[in-house]
C-alpha cells in the first residue's frame, strides 16, 4: 500500500485510519468476517437462513479491502445511503443492508483488539483491582439525533443546552483512551444522574477528575471544579480551577478523537433502536485502537 503524504492523508479523510493500521486491522476483519458469516443462522430479517455460507448472488463488494473500507467510510464520513450507493455502484437498499451487516463484523474487531470500552461494573472492579490508586477523568458528551416522532420521547431527548435533540452518553478516560462507556441516555438528562444510573463504583484509593455537572457524586476521591460564587471566584477557587483543567483538558480530546468518526457527530439518522449505543461504542473502539496503534 504506498505510504506518500498524500495518499495517508486521504485514507485518514476517509477512513480514519493510516494505511498501516487499515493492513493491521484488516487481517482480523477477515477472521471476523468468516466466523460471523458461518455461525449466522438467521437473516438480518430475522427469517431462517437457508443458503450455506458462499451460497447466493455475488456482492459488488467482493473482497475483504471494499468490505473494510466501506464500514470504516461509513463511520468516518457518514453520508447519506444514496451517495453510498453511488459511491460503491450498489443500489440504496444495499448501501443499508451492507451497513447492518457489517457493523457487528467492525464490533467483533474491536472486541478482539481488546480496545472496546468497559460497559458492566464486573468488567470496571476486575480493572481497579489491578491497578487500585489511579485517576479517572470523566465527562459526559452528546450527539446529536433526528427530531423523535413521539411527544413523550421529543421531550426527553430535547438538550435545553445544546438547544437540539440528543443522546447522551457518561465515559471515564485514562491515558487518553476510553477505558468506561455508559449507557445511552436522552439528551435532557444531566451528568450527575447519568452517571447515578450507571451506579459506578470506583474504588476508594482513585481519583475522579469531573467538571461542576457531576457535583454532589459521591464515590472514590472526587475533585470537581468550584461553581462561580455571587460574590465571584476567590483567587484560591480560580487557581484550583485552572489546575484542574489541565488535567481534564485530556478528555475534551478524548471526545474529539471519538467524533472524528462523523457517525458519532453528525445528526444521527437512524432510529432503530440500541443500535444508536452500539455505534458510539465502535467509534470509542476505533479511537482507542488509533492512539494505541500510534503510541507503539
Amino acid at each position: 500500500m504506498n505510504n506518500t503524504k498524500a495518499s495517508i492523508r486521504t485514507m485518514k479523510a476517509a477512513t480514519s485510519l493510516t494505511p498501516n493500521e487499515f493492513v493491521a486491522v484488516r487481517a482480523l476483519f477477515c477472521e471476523a468476517w468468516f466466523s460471523y458469516e458461518t455461525c449466522r443462522k438467521v437473516t438480518l430479517n430475522g427469517n431462517e437462513r437457508l443458503r450455506k455460507y458462499g451460497g447466493g448472488r455475488r456482492s459488488k463488494l467482493k473482497t475483504i479491502d471494499d468490505k473494510l473500507f466501506f464500514i470504516l467510510f461509513w463511520f468516518k464520513v457518514y453520508p447519506t445511503l444514496d451517495i453510498m450507493a453511488r459511491i460503491f455502484g450498489i443500489s440504496q437498499p444495499q448501501a443499508h443492508y451492507w451497513t447492518r451487516r457489517l457493523t457487528p463484523v467492525l464490533e467483533l474487531v474491536m472486541k478482539k483488539k481488546c480496545v472496546l470500552p468497559a460497559r458492566q461494573l464486573t468488567t470496571m472492579a476486575e480493572v481497579m483491582k489491578i491497578v487500585p490508586d489511579i485517576a479517572f477523568i470523566v465527562d459526559g458528551t452528546e450527539r446529536p439525533i433526528c427530531r423523535p416522532t413521539s411527544g413523550m420521547k421529543k421531550k426527553a431527548c430535547y438538550s435545553g443546552r445544546k438547544k437540539r435533540y440528543a443522546e447522551k452518553n457518561i465515559i471515564a478516560v485514562q491515558n487518553r483512551k476510553v477505558v468506561l462507556l455508559g449507557k445511552t441516555y436522552p439528551g435532557s438528562y444531566h451528568d450527575k444522574k447519568c452517571i447515578d444510573l450507571a451506579k459506578w463504583k470506583f474504588d476508594g484509593n482513585s481519583t475522579i477528575l469531573a467538571d461542576s455537572g457531576f457535583e454532589g457524586y459521591k464515590c472514590g476521591g472526587v475533585v470537581i471544579t468550584h461553581k462561580k460564587k455571587r460574590k465571584g471566584f476567590t483567587k484560591l477557587d480560580r487557581r484550583n480551577n485552572r489546575k484542574l483543567s489541565k488535567k481534564r483538558i485530556v478528555v475534551e480530546h478524548v471526545i474529539a478523537g471519538i467524533k472524528r468518526s462523523r457517525i458519532a457527530s453528525d445528526i444521527l439518522r437512524i432510529r432503530t433502536p440500541k443500535l444508536s449505543d452500539k455505534l458510539m461504542l465502535i467509534a470509542c473502539g476505533l479511537h482507542n485502537f488509533r492512539t494505541q496503534f500510534r503510541a507503539v
